[in-house]
């Protein structure tokens, strides 16, 4: 069997053709993997697929890297042969030829050099203060060692409903919220990511206020001492 890659590589090279060395790295990229699967974890099994990827570096230029990712849990799954399966989809992008190389840069790099530069300076002077302050306390702390392409719907969506568990207010989780998805929106639109995991978190139903209760018209005239009566009494007791 011949060698394909050779193959082509040398007839575009006797062809005069402009693509010498750039042959190998298409088809390199374009090779179909099966990936490798394999079980992590003691307590906590795991299963865990291994394969290569091209990652866009941050001057621009595309390498190959060795990515992992866990699938699933054992106890959920089992069989080799549905783990298998969960892998098989996790690579179908690739294998078809529709994986964009995805940038290997962290999220707190990003924000860093990216955001924090780019974007927060056209912001209003309140909303860059507020910003700021949900980056460094929130933000940064939980996701700033991970890649953006590594941050997943499913981990938002827990670390959203985690902050209002721990007591934080409706409103500065769910600016918590808009702000993720701004930082990720602008990755994608700088092509960063190919896609906002963002899209379809969502917030809980906000609890609802306590009723309002209002004061009868003999009260407010008792309040206000309007009624000389001694023995005045209402519903908020003698006067």
């Amino acid at each position: 069997m011949l060698d394909t890659a050779t193959t082509i590589a040398a007839n575009a090279g006797k062809g005069g053709r402009a693509n010498e060395g750039k042959v190998g790295e298409r088809m390199a990229r374009r090779r179909y993997q099966t990936g490798c699967l394999f079980i992590r974890g003691k307590r906590r099994k795991v299963w865990v697929g291994r394969w290569r990827e091209s990652v866009l570096r941050p001057d621009g230029t595309i390498a190959r890297m060795l990515c992992s990712e866990a699938l699933a849990l054992v106890s959920e799954v089992p069989s080799r042969r549905e783990a298998r399966k969960l892998l098989e989809a996790r690579l179908r992008p690739i294998n078809e030829g529709r994986h964009r190389p995805q940038s290997a840069i962290t999220f707190e790099r990003f924000v860093r050099e990216q955001f924090e530069t780019g974007v927060l300076p056209t912001l209003k002077f309140a909303t860059r203060q507020l910003y700021s302050h949900l980056l460094r306390k929130h933000l940064l702390p939980a996701f700033g060692n991970q890649r953006l392409d590594y941050i997943t719907r499913a981990e938002v969506q827990q670390f959203v409903l985690e902050k209002l568990r721990q007591g934080l207010a409706w409103q500065t989780a769910d600016h918590l919220r808009h702000l993720l998805s701004k930082v990720l929106g602008t990755a994608v639109s700088w092509d960063y990511l190919a896609e906002n995991p963002m899209r379809g978190v969502k917030m809980p139903e906000q609890t609802l206020k306590r009723p309002r209760t209002f004061l009868s018209a003999a009260e407010v005239r008792c309040l206000l001492g309007v009624l000389r009566e001694p023995a005045c009494t209402t519903a908020l007791g003698p006067c």
